[in-house]
């Protein structure tokens, strides 16, 4: 009925004859599997994600590259629970590659963000439609006590550059559509630096909360 993986590991590398050149690599997971079934019956037709009733997945201190080669995304500890419908993250951060073995581009070039967000939260999560559609659906999501630089000081640069590179194109690059029903940001810190024109313009919000809906 159950089915548990415990301090597992993880990879999907597209270039196997290259030595350490896993585009995927996850260490510390922790899975679990309920009344897991696969018959002729179960085939076609199943609406169980892995033909399971429910999963939990836990992975701790991930850091992942993302597609812009510029930034990692990086946190202590993911759970995810098919069952009840949610994901949380602790200690998200988001900012320029730290590795030095990994190719990125200088971030004066492009739009860069340095991120900390202790928890994320996010609550009725469609799994099925995530999984089986390509479309990610959420009831609600609450930031807590973050902290948000975003920069953007190029002057010259076009649309296409700019669209590349925004935060925006990153979140949904995975996904087809995304849609939030409330996004609830409590106590942050926001700063957003950029260049408009000549002119260099600065925002800054402190202890900002911030609702959202329907986007």
């Amino acid at each position: 009925e159950t089915f548990n993986i415990e301090d597992g590991s993880f990879a999907f590398d597209k270039t196997p004859q290259i030595k350490d050149s896993a585009d995927f690599n996850i260490k510390s997971l922790h899975f679990s599997l309920d009344n897991f079934i696969i018959d002729q019956g179960s085939k076609s037709g199943n609406k169980n994600i892995f033909f399971s009733e429910a999963i939990e997945l836990v992975i701790n201190d991930q850091v992942i590259y993302l597609s812009d080669s510029i930034h990692q995304f990086s946190f202590k500890r993911l759970t995810i629970s098919t069952e009840d419908e949610f994901i949380k993250f602790d200690g998200i951060k988001v900012g320029p590659i730290q590795d030095p073995n990994k190719n990125s581009e200088p971030v004066a070039h492009v739009n860069y963000y340095d991120i900390d967000i202790p928890t994320l939260h996010l609550r009725g999560v469609d799994f099925h439609k995530a999984y089986l559609e390509n479309s990610l659906k959420i009831d609600s999501i609450g930031i807590l006590n973050p902290k948000i630089l975003l920069v953007d000081k190029v002057k010259n640069r076009s649309k296409k550059e700019a669209s590349s590179s925004s935060i925006g194109a990153l979140l949904v690059d995975y996904f087809d559509n995304v849609a939030v029903r409330q996004l609830t940001l409590k106590n942050g810190l926001v700063d957003l630096d950029f260049q408009a024109g000549e002119k260099t313009q600065q925002i800054r919000l402190e202890s900002a909360n911030i609702n959202i809906g329907n986007f």
